[in-house]
């Protein structure tokens, strides 16, 4: 039942009655409301462009290791050996989901080869939606839907970079916990060790933690190599 009483002070909507002053107020609070959240999505939008812009700063500006440099090259080998073509005319000539994990774990166990890391178990398996991979104990995991599906709508560049970033993360763990053969510099190490004992991931800041910064420098350092040697 909807119905306007004489004079237009009350309004009486499925039998529930409401002065016209009250929803006057009511559409004020929901516009009020609506007003808060655009202001907090700008102010969400304007930190996240300055996370960005100081993590492409920090990458930039970062100084390699000779360890670092020989990591580099052999990856770029095993990624010239992969895609001869380029990264996403090998992705799509691969036409099943069989044949796409086959080809990333003979890929990722290439490059784990190619970094002097360990690598004893690789899962492809249901992740967050916005979750692309993670790594530890020397186990990589890596989200089914965005890896295997044929149609996957994810850039190939952005898969290789995923796999580059999450072995870094493994090569840390090792050079942590497991001895330094590749010869890290010790600032490098004190650097990761304080980025690991206080990590966070609630935010878009923890793309700025020393050992982020590092997977995310070396994975593109590793990209750059190969469209220069290209």
């Amino acid at each position: 039942m909807i119905e306007l009483l004489i004079g237009g002070t009350v309004v009486v909507v499925g039998g529930i009655a409401l002065t016209v002053r009250a929803v006057q107020a009511r559409r004020q609070q929901v516009q009020a409301m609506a007003e808060e959240m655009l202001r907090l999505y700008a102010a969400n939008e304007i930190v996240n462009q300055e996370i960005k812009t100081v993590e492409a700063q920090q990458i930039a500006s970062r100084v390699a290791d000779a360890c670092d440099i020989e990591m580099g090259k052999a990856s770029v080998e095993v990624l010239h050996d992969f895609f001869p073509l380029g990264f996403e005319e090998k992705l799509n000539s691969l036409g099943t989901a069989g044949e796409r994990e086959e080809f990333f774990r003979e890929l990722i166990n290439r490059l784990a080869a190619a970094m002097k890391v360990e690598i004893a178990e690789i899962d492809f398996k249901e992740l967050n939606p916005n979750e692309y991979g993670k790594c530890g104990n020397k186990r990589m995991q890596l989200n089914a839907a965005l890896f295997l599906d044929p149609a996957s709508a994810v850039p190939a560049t952005k898969m290789v970079h995923t796999l580059l970033h999450e072995l870094r993360h493994a090569v840390q763990d090792e050079a942590l916990l497991e001895g330094n053969p590749w010869g890290f510099a010790p600032s490098r190490l004190a650097e990761w060790t304080v980025s690991n004992a206080n990590y966070v991931d609630c935010t878009q800041a923890y793309a700025l933690q020393s050992i982020e910064l590092d997977a995310n420098w070396y994975a593109s350092v590793v990209l750059d190599m190969f469209d220069k040697k290209n």
